[in-house]
């Protein structure tokens, strides 16, 4: 009895397995240059906060530094994407306003989607420096290691 040509269902079952081996390692390593993008943004974005506040406190010596994203798009020191609270994978947010004028504050940047969009969460303060959490679970404070 004489097989005939073409490929069997084993044959075909094989060639799938072997392609999604492939995928399942390539994907990863494709990804990775986006989340370090939007990490490298995540933390730019803080500095771009850090400014505005500054700015903000200069002109508004009896308020000081501002608790909302939102008041610091008022006067145009930031853009309206991250006036909104997100931008490139990351959500943003101010807190931690102390005083009258305040003081102090904590700006924060959370991945949206933790393992795709960052793994580190990004924050900070009045003195200007990035910090960062590794784990994206954990919280990111005044105490974190900084950005080197």
């Amino acid at each position: 009895m004489a097989r005939g040509h073409g490929f069997s269902l084993t044959d075909l079952l094989i060639i799938v397995a072997v392609i999604l081996v492939i995928a399942a390692i390539a994907i990863p390593k494709l990804l990775r240059p986006q989340l370090a993008a939007n990490e490298a943004a995540a933390a730019n974005s803080l500095l771009v906060i850090n400014a505005a506040e500054i700015k903000y406190a200069a002109a508004n010596p009896t308020l000081g530094f501002v608790c909302t994203l939102p008041a610091l798009a008022g006067p145009r020191l930031i853009d309206a994407a991250l006036a909104g609270g997100s931008k490139a994978g990351y959500a943003f947010s101010i807190a931690g306003c102390s005083g009258k004028p305040a003081t102090s504050y904590l700006a924060t940047a959370r991945p949206t989607v933790p393992g795709e969009t960052g793994t580190r969460v990004f924050c900070s303060d009045q003195t200007g420096i990035i910090r960062f959490s590794p784990d994206s679970r954990l919280p990111c404070t005044s105490i974190s290691r900084p950005v080197e």
